[in-house]
């Protein structure tokens, strides 16, 4: 189980979130949420990453290092857990407190768009 207070201090507000997006050029920020959810509206720049137990082991090598990492997804619950599980490998991970849901700049819906594979995700309730 994660320990709350770990992962309750790589949360960053909306507020924060829209700083870096300003500021930061070295920033990826991963949707973790489903395809469909992510087709339906999404971060501007966002990359839809599949989460899958076999992708944790076969992609990890090929994340970016250098980078700040921002997580997303509905609430924050399991981009928490994962921010958490990228710092132990070496990571500089984020997640958005409260997720989507409560993004408060611009949403962009890609349907037809480009969905980039999956970087890394672990897998939730099992």
């Amino acid at each position: 189980m994660t320990d709350p207070l770990v992962s309750k201090s790589l949360g960053i507000t909306n507020e924060e979130f829209y700083d870096l997006l300003n500021s930061v050029k070295s920033l990826l920020v991963y949707d973790i949420r489903t395809k469909e959810q992510f087709e339906s509206g999404h971060i501007e720049g966002s990359i839809h990453a599949v989460c899958d137990f076999d992708v944790t082991q076969t992609i990890m090598p090929d994340i970016p290092r250098g980078y700040k990492i921002i997580l997303v997804d509905d609430d924050g619950t399991a981009s928490s857990e994962l921010a958490v599980v990228m710092r132990s490998f070496g990571f500089d991970s984020y997640f958005l407190k409260d997720g989507i849901k409560d993004w408060k700049g611009n949403l962009v819906s890609n349907v037809s768009g480009e969905i980039r594979s999956p970087t890394f995700c672990i897998r939730h309730g099992s």
